[in-house]
């Protein structure tokens, strides 16, 4: 009896095991697939332009120094490590990333970083702002602030880098953020059922076990009632038969 008990036991746990099994194996392979879509060294850029002057401002003028701005606008550069993998000094091939404005870049105002990482030296050249090759670091998101001057800037991208730079517009982004709320969204979904179907397939195996466990219970109290009673019966004396029953002799 205590071997039919521990081998239910076992089968209860092996099939807890499983379950859990079943459930990493599903997160690992959600894992390998998002690994598989986003490449393991990705940067991203984002340009957002705006003039210091309006037209309805005419009689306003910016200068900087002795120089005196006709067009004056100011641009956000975002240099953004979207992949898996940092960017090595190695990955830009002796050249510098190049973004160019169409317009005449006056100043660097600001150029700042995020996880506590280094910015990458930039110079200006002409109209064209030219980083250096430099560590970036996974997830790290890098800003430029720039001061233009020119009729309509327009940003341009050159660069000999060996991983993936594009620029990141913002319908691209809101895109990006959609597909991955949804994606999260059904993750979580299948996640749930699964969880859902390996309790309930849990909770009926251990129903058949507990059930199969009182059968057999009931199957050896039955043998063990049984053998008891013929036990019983083989120990009683027989009984001898009276005088009566034999016949007297005349």
């Amino acid at each position: 009896m205590r071997s039919v008990t521990l081998a239910l036991d076992w089968a209860a746990t092996t099939s807890a095991v499983a379950a859990v099994a079943a459930v990493l194996a599903t997160l690992i392979a959600g894992r390998w697939a998002y690994s598989a879509v986003v490449a393991k060294r990705t940067a991203t850029f984002t340009a957002e332009i705006t003039p210091m002057l309006s037209s309805s401002h005419s009689g306003l003028s910016v200068t900087l120094g002795a120089d005196r701005l006709q067009n004056p606008h100011v641009a956000s550069l975002f240099l953004d490590n979207v992949g898996r993998r940092e960017i090595e000094v190695a990955a830009f091939n002796g050249e510098p990333i190049e973004f160019g404005f169409d317009s005449r870049i006056v100043s660097i105002l600001t150029s700042d970083t995020t996880r506590n990482r280094m910015v990458p030296p930039a110079t200006i050249r002409g109209n064209s702002l030219l980083i250096d090759p430099y560590v970036i670091h996974k997830k790290q998101m890098i800003v430029y602030k720039l001061l233009l001057d020119g009729a309509d800037p327009a940003v341009s991208l050159r660069h000999n880098l060996s991983a993936s730079l594009k620029e990141c517009k913002p319908r691209d982004s809101e895109r990006r953020i959609i597909w991955l709320s949804l994606g999260a969204v059904l993750g979580s979904l299948l996640l749930l059922g699964l969880a859902f179907f390996v309790l309930w397939k849990a909770s009926q195996a251990l129903e058949l076990m507990r059930e199969t466990q009182r059968k057999t219970q009931q199957m050896y109290e039955s043998i063990e009632n049984k053998q008891s009673g013929e036990g019983k019966q083989s120990s009683e004396p027989k009984s001898s038969p009276s005088v009566s029953e034999f016949p007297t002799s005349r």
